[in-house]
């Protein structure tokens, strides 16, 4: 092969033109490196800091290991590839890397392309669950009680107003899944609210309805409606205790119970908060007019985990004011009605609860909407 010694350069400069076609056979082959007595030796020194560490085309082979279980890196035009005994074992091209050299004994190929789908359920439906996915993630929000009427003007102080609803429970988790499997989603309807009727005690607001996931693989995975307002009488109404959950190896918590009302000239109560470490303020609480012999304000509504409860109503020696409902797809529960004053007929209507809700979520590479 002769003289193997190449020039000496100062350390980050690029090697020569004259050089490297002196030893362009030897770069192909096998190259030794030897030192001033000619001793085959490790290599030494730096690269420098110039960014110019190799002319264009010099190096498009890398071997590593042994003849017997060789390794390669090559790169031929915008491609690299890896090579082991000749055999491509991964490739990168321009566009990225190629997930057909996966071992599909070690991962699925699928997973590189997976991202994570989610849909938001606002009514109640059947759907088919991707073919790559065995696990969800879930929240099921049960729907917000209704809040209770404000009571008619039964006694000198005027009636007392409803109370609010308690928030729907809500439920949190994850679980495995047969892939393609249907998945049936039912969303809870929010309790109506209690109705006025004369002079006389308001009506009870209704339960929210259950809010649940189900399919064959787990079962049925579900969140209860909050309790429905109690109705204005000659005492406060009560509020409607928050819905509760008891489903074993899931984050699960109660929605926040509504708050009571007052009878005469008071204010309600605000709403309780949600339970848990997520969860939504309260309802605020209905107010009176503030002056003798009108009605009590009705309770705020119970929070849950999607939305605040919803305003008591004021009560009112001429109009009171209905109690606010819940917003839809929250599982806030209603407020309850403002009751009424003296000479008035019948308290005011207590707001309906907030409806639930349902989101799912999987890692898939298929659309899923």
């Amino acid at each position: 092969m002769g003289d193997n010694t190449l020039n000496t350069r100062a350390d980050g400069n690029v090697i020569s033109s004259s050089d490297v076609n002196q030893y362009k056979t030897a770069l192909n082959e096998n190259v030794v490196p030897r030192n001033s007595s000619g001793v085959a030796t490790d290599s030494g020194g730096g690269l420098g800091t110039s960014v110019y560490r190799w002319a264009t085309s010099y190096i498009s082979k890398i071997f590593f290991g042994t003849a017997s279980e060789e390794c390669s890196i090559e790169n031929t035009g915008d491609d690299l590839t890896f090579k082991i005994n000749d055999t491509v074992k991964s490739f990168i091209d321009s566009t990225g890397f190629d997930g057909q050299y996966i071992k599909t004994a070690s991962i699925s190929k699928s997973s590189f392309a997976a991202t994570v789908k989610y849909r938001t359920f606002s009514s109640s439906t059947s759907v088919s669950l991707p073919s790559d996915v065995t696990q969800i993630f879930y929240i099921v929000q049960g729907a917000g009680g209704g809040g209770g009427a404000g009571g008619g003007s039964i006694s000198a102080d005027g009636g007392s107003g409803g109370g609010g609803g308690g928030g729907g429970g809500f439920t949190i988790g994850h679980t495995n899944v047969t892939a393609g499997e249907t998945l049936t989603v039912t969303i809870g309807s929010g309790g109506a609210g209690g109705t006025g009727a004369g002079a006389s005690n308001g009506g009870a607001g209704s339960t929210g309805g259950q809010s649940n996931i189900a399919a064959s693989s787990f079962g049925t995975i579900y969140a209860n409606g909050g309790g429905g307002g109690s109705g204005g009488i000659a005492e406060s109404g009560a509020g409607g205790a928050g819905g509760s959950n008891t489903l074993a190896g899931a984050f699960f918590a109660n929605g926040g119970a509504g708050g009571g009302a007052a009878t005469g000239s008071g204010g309600g109560s605000n709403g309780t908060d949600g339970g848990g470490t997520i969860k939504q303020n309260g309802g605020a609480a209905g107010s009176s007019a503030g002056t003798a012999n009108t009605g009590g304000g009705g309770g705020g509504g119970g929070s849950g985990l999607r939305g605040q409860g919803a305003a008591g109503g004021n009560g009112g020696n001429s109009v009171p004011t209905a109690g606010s409902p819940g917003s839809a797809n929250t599982g806030a529960g209603g407020g309850g009605g403002g009751g009424s004053g003296v000479g008035t007929s019948a308290g005011a209507n207590g707001g309906a609860g907030g409806s639930g809700a349902v989101i799912v979520a999987c890692f898939t590479s298929e659309s899923w909407s």
